[in-house]
């Protein structure tokens, strides 16, 4: 009598697929100690071949990196370059916020480094795959929709994924069938505030800014604690004594009121073109108006590189991303004026004055209305900046950014102590464990 096949060996599976099947078992933290460490190496040399390459090549554990770089420093080169050379054979999704113009800028960088993409949307979701190096959409429900779609239809499933301004919608994807079956997601963004709270990364890859980068120490902040007419008055006066410049203004919350002001600007100082950069993009001169049809920037910067002086009001086109610059990356934000808040990552997302500067310039003002309610702000945000820099440069946002110390609970402290691999913890009081984890020089969120 014949023995019975088993259902695993009637798969006709090879060794390696067993070790998969097994492996698939164990939880990431598994997987990733065994990539790490290979035990299993010195324990059964005869498997070290097959399992290098089961590890390697086929039973890739999916793992999590942070660009950060701050706002405008070349983020989006460096995502290029992750493109270029990170696992070229691998396709990279690559996923951006909710913006025509953003999803225009990246096509231009795309073709400028002649890097094969396709832009997903509704229509392409049951189109064909032709190996293209990057699939890119925006983050919305119908596009998102689409991709799954489109990676089941070609049957893609080894990728990478990569999320510009992760932080903006990373709560909302991280279930996501596509997002957990990435082999490595790039979270980039400039304002990782809330990490700790809502994920978890494996490392951290800091851009550190040029000699040319204008950032928060290198703009001269001006507090003004008046209405918002006053301040748009006085800030407009100030920009004009310049013999030339950009103003931005992003201190406007609805779309009407951006327009207003820019009639009232343009028939106040008739010889200055006004811009509104909403979802359509009008010029004011003189109380004409007239609509440039482009989604990018740089070409409005263009079309009028023969006027002085030109005043942007935005809302939602200065909060990420755009690079406010002209094609020769030339003429740039001079000044700005933006609303005081307690949300620092807006506030901090539509600075579009900081960024790297390719000649020298007269030190950016970046004018501060100042609600009474938070009388302090620039020197708060300076601080927090100071405290979120100093966790990327060592390298870990694990420990958490700028957390409130009435929250360090003794459990709190005791998984600090278990990640960092520090003994005799378990019978600690809290003082007792702040102090061992001083001991062994751990930082502490204060």
């Amino acid at each position: 009598m014949q023995p019975t096949s088993s259902p695993m060996l009637s798969l006709n599976l090879l060794p390696a697929d067993i070790v998969c099947y097994i492996l698939s078992y164990l939880s990431v933290e598994t997987q990733k100690w065994l990539l790490l460490h290979k035990p299993l190496n010195a324990i059964v040399p005869r498997i070290k071949p097959m399992f290098q390459s089961v590890i390697f090549d086929r039973f890739i554990v999916p793992t999590h990196t942070l660009l950060y770089g701050q706002v405008q420093s070349g983020k989006t080169r460096k995502i290029m370059d992750y493109v270029v050379a990170f696992k070229p054979s691998i396709p990279k999704i690559l996923l951006i916020q909710n913006s025509v113009s953003m999803l225009d800028q990246y096509s231009r960088f795309l073709n400028h480094r002649n890097i094969p993409y396709t832009i997903i949307n509704s229509k392409m979701a049951n189109t064909p795959y032709h190996n293209e190096s990057v699939l890119l959409t925006i983050h919305n429900k119908f596009r998102v929709n689409a991709l799954k779609k489109y990676l089941k239809h070609n049957h893609v499933y080894q990728y990478n994924l990569i999320l510009d301004e992760s932080d903006r919608y990373l709560k909302l994807i991280k279930k996501e069938s596509f997002f957990q079956a990435a082999k490595h997601v790039l979270h980039v963004t400039a304002t990782p505030f809330p990490y700790e709270k809502a994920f978890e990364v494996d490392g951290v890859c800091v851009i550190p800014p040029s000699s040319n980068y204008v950032g928060i120490r290198d703009v001269y902040f001006k507090e003004m604690h008046m209405s918002q007419d006053e301040a748009v008055d006085q800030s407009t006066r100030d920009f004009l004594r310049d013999p030339q410049g950009v103003m931005l203004m992003t201190c406007f919350n609805r779309v009407v009121l951006m327009r207003n002001k820019a009639l009232s600007l343009s028939l106040k100082h008739p010889a200055v073109p006004v811009v509104v950069l909403s979802t359509h993009i009008h010029v004011y001169i003189n109380g004409a108006i007239s609509q440039i049809k482009t989604h990018l920037v740089s070409r409005v910067f263009d079309e009028l590189k023969d006027y002085p002086h030109i005043i942007l009001i935005a809302n939602r086109l200065s909060n990420r991303g755009i690079n406010y610059t002209d094609s020769t990356y030339t003429r740039t934000i001079t000044h700005q004026l933006s609303n005081a808040t307690t949300n620092y990552t807006s506030f901090i997302q539509k600075c579009r004055i900081f960024g790297n500067r390719s000649h020298p310039v007269n030190k950016p003002v970046l004018y501060c209305i100042i609600d009474e309610r938070i009388p302090v702000f620039v020197s708060r945000l300076k601080r927090r900046l100071d405290q979120l820099e100093e966790r990327m440069t060592q390298g870990s946002i694990t420990q958490g950014i700028d957390e409130n110390p009435a929250r360090i609970t003794v459990d709190w402290l005791r998984k600090k102590c278990k990640k960092h691999e520090i003994r005799n913890y378990s019978r600690l009081n809290k003082a007792g464990l702040i102090q061992l984890l001083a001991d062994h020089e751990i930082p502490m969120p204060y």
